[in-house]
């Protein structure tokens, strides 16, 4: 004869089974709740540092066209003339000293007349030439040789605005192969260069340019004004969206602009024979995201693709998420994360997308340890 099973165990179990049903589902329940409720946070957050991005960019590369169109009003209204190359390179040096947001001031001419003035800081390797022994930050100008335009010399800025020490000469740099003076040229109007290394130096730069020309319509010269792109990267590094996050800017070729991990956004090498065609400079390459040594940038990157398609179909602002197979990035901050991407474009030619990422994980820690209770 089988065992009766007691009554009171019969009712015990079935209290159970409903308690741990109700639990169960309380907490499945509560993880899909909070995790949709992160995942609009993050979205929030990303949307909002977005836009604080833009209203810097916007604020930021308006200044160097607003300085050119100031001294293009300045050269047409006679205040100063291609004519007097002095007064012209002291009028630039007062313009620089009023706009520290900048870090160079240009003018070039048809006829080969190279004009700058320029902040020498301290992150400016030069390759190849004479250490310049003097503090830094200083401000530097430099002119054309007047017997040889391709050659140029600079000089020290005194408190008075004046050229003083003499600091060192660059050869072999003619001003109408420079990128910033052929894209204004080609333009016809004012526009941005294409990102280029700056002189001798380590710095990855814009110009913003503006050719004149006077009543027949015939070429002045060309004003730019060259921006560090350096500044970018700094400004990316104060934003923080979680404790995770970051934040990149590329070209729609999937070059990068700037980045708030700190990595390079170009290579710069040391000449490998003394037979290069441009003295004093280095082999300088531009890097793109996809070769990015920071896994969370080339993770987000191929994401966008795998999404979107190429960079260059992207057209409006849009919300993402993925997942990752790196298995360092797994373990180091989990495998699903949070992306948005913004196109950001200007009236002068730039076309960047601005690119957020957030690890899930740096809003799921309360959520997990609650569904772990």
């Amino acid at each position: 004869m089988p065992k009766k099973i007691p009554l009171h165990f019969i009712l015990t179990l079935q209290f159970v089974l409903q308690v741990l049903g109700i639990v169960g589902l309380v907490g499945y329940f509560s993880y899909r709740s909070g995790s949709a409720a992160v995942g609009d946070i993050a979205h929030r957050l990303m949307t909002e540092t977005g836009d604080r991005i833009i209203d810097n960019f916007n604020h930021y590369l308006e200044i160097p066209h607003r300085i050119n169109k100031s001294n293009i009003n300045a050269l047409e209204s006679g205040t100063i003339t291609p004519k007097d190359l002095d007064q012209l390179h002291r009028y630039l040096i007062l313009t620089k000293q009023k706009y520290p947001e900048v870090s160079t001031l240009l003018w070039g001419s048809p006829q080969g007349d190279f004009l700058y003035v320029h902040l020498m800081t301290p992150t400016e390797i030069r390759i190849g030439s004479p250490t310049i022994q003097t503090d830094l930050p200083f401000l530097g100008a430099g002119h054309s040789d007047p017997q040889d335009p391709t050659r140029f010399h600079s000089y020290r800025i005194t408190p008075e605005g004046e050229l003083g020490e003499y600091l060192q000469t660059v050869e072999n740099i003619p001003i109408q192969q420079r990128p910033w003076y052929r894209q204004a040229i080609q333009a016809g109007k004012p526009a941005w260069s294409q990102p280029f290394q700056l002189g001798i130096t380590n710095q990855l730069t814009i110009n913003a340019a503006a050719p004149v020309y006077n009543q027949q319509q015939n070429l002045l010269g060309v004003f730019g004004v060259n921006i560090t792109l350096e500044r970018l990267d700094k400004f990316l590094a104060t934003l923080s969206i979680s404790e995770h996050s970051e934040i990149f800017i590329i070209e729609r070729n999937g070059l990068m602009i700037a980045n708030s991990v700190g990595e390079d956004s170009f290579t710069v090498s040391l000449p490998v024979s003394e037979g290069n065609a441009n003295p004093g400079r280095g082999k300088f390459e531009r890097r793109s995201v996809l070769e990015s040594d920071h896994p969370i940038l080339r993770e987000a990157a191929q994401a966008l693709q795998t999404q979107l398609g190429n960079f260059a179909t992207i057209e409006k602002p849009q919300n993402l998420t993925f997942t990752t197979n790196n298995a360092a990035l797994t373990k180091a901050l989990g495998r699903f994360y949070y992306l948005r991407v913004i196109p950001y474009q200007d009236a002068h030619g730039l076309d960047w997308l601005i690119v957020a990422v957030v690890p899930e994980s740096d809003f799921m820690g309360a959520i997990y340890a609650n569904l772990r209770r």
